[in-house]
């Protein structure tokens, strides 16, 4: 047997060893990988890395002595191999995946940190773009919701403000009522400087300032049901003016105060009868704008709303005849 004979059989036993040695370090490594199983799920992640770590190690070794020999080499990387093996399996895994993360809150909260993240990232980003001449204005409009003298004045209106985190594209506040509605919203524009107080676009700062402290002015400052206390009110003042009702009354033998009298909430409309003596009250809430009938013991009888509702019913009803 020749000189190179010899050496390829040397080499061959050598590997045959060595991979036998390899197996025996995997099998080891296994048992001690599963004897770990009930450790933290960090511990197991880890000896898992270290396993994958080995397998690879070894696969390296043993492709470069069969390289040297000429035979062919393998993959031995657990991670190639899975990908290799997986790729059609992979589309429907990553999908069902998907789906379980959006069902978890841990994912979904972590998963919106990124999304403020990258918000924030867009937001001084494009802060750099804010031209030289915005800046002033957004710094002035920053300080006008805590002016004292502004607070002050709204306050006595029965107003209030309500601030906004700023976007990249804009700061914004509101100009509340006292029911919680917003009578307007106060913007600055970065991208054009424009400052706008509900539908009216102020110049600078200045005028913004003497607009909101003289609000009144400009916006119908009453709530919803202020709004519909006042309607409610013009219309008993010409209820009871009116010659027409107050002949109905008098038929019935009953007469009504031309003018209200005030009862903590409610302003009231007494009833009377021919002789004098009271038989109830026509009473208008001014927080609700409501208009209720009281018996001659203020005892709520029903309201002007139900009333309507009724008759709306019964309009409805015999309609259907």
């Amino acid at each position: 047997m020749s000189g190179n004979g010899r050496l390829r059989n040397f080499l061959i036993i050598l590997l045959v060893f060595f991979v036998f040695g390899s197996l025996a370090v995997f099998n080891i490594s296994t048992f001690l990988a599963v004897r770990k199983l009930g450790a933290t799920s960090g511990e197991i992640s880890k000896n898992l890395v270290q396993l994958d770590d080995r397998v690879s190690s070894m696969g390296a070794d043993i492709n470069g002595a069969r390289d040297m020999l000429g035979l062919p080499v393998h993959d031995f990387d657990p991670e190639s191999q899975e990908t290799a093996s997986g790729d059609t399996e992979t589309a429907g895994a990553d999908k069902s995946e998907s789906a379980l993360f959006a069902e978890d809150s841990q994912f979904a909260a972590y998963a919106q940190g990124v999304e403020l993240i990258i918000d924030r990232y867009n937001e001084l980003r494009s802060s750099s773009e804010i031209s030289a001449d915005v800046r002033p204005l957004i710094a002035a409009f920053r300080t006008l919701p805590k002016d004292y003298k502004l607070v002050s004045s709204l306050k006595d209106k029965r107003l209030f403000i309500k601030i906004y985190p700023e976007s990249r594209n804009q700061s914004h506040f509101d100009i509340m009522r006292h029911d919680g509605s917003v009578l307007c919203p106060v913007v600055l524009d970065y991208g054009t400087g424009t400052i706008y107080a509900g539908d009216r676009v102020c110049q600078n700062m200045a005028e913004l300032n003497d607009t909101l402290l003289s609000v009144e002015k400009y916006f119908d400052i009453r709530t919803e049901a202020e709004k519909k206390t006042t309607q409610q009110m013009k219309q008993l003042e010409e209820l009871v003016a009116d010659s027409g009702f107050a002949e109905f009354l008098q038929n019935k033998g009953l007469s009504i105060g031309k003018k209200p009298v005030r009862n903590m909430e409610c302003l009231d409309y007494p009833v009377a009868d021919s002789e004098g003596r009271r038989t109830g009250y026509v009473s208008l809430n001014v927080d609700t704008g409501e208009v209720y009938f009281f018996d001659c013991d203020r005892v709520l009888i029903t309201s002007l709303s139900t009333i309507k509702q009724n008759l709306v019913k019964k309009n409805w009803i015999m309609s259907q005849f």
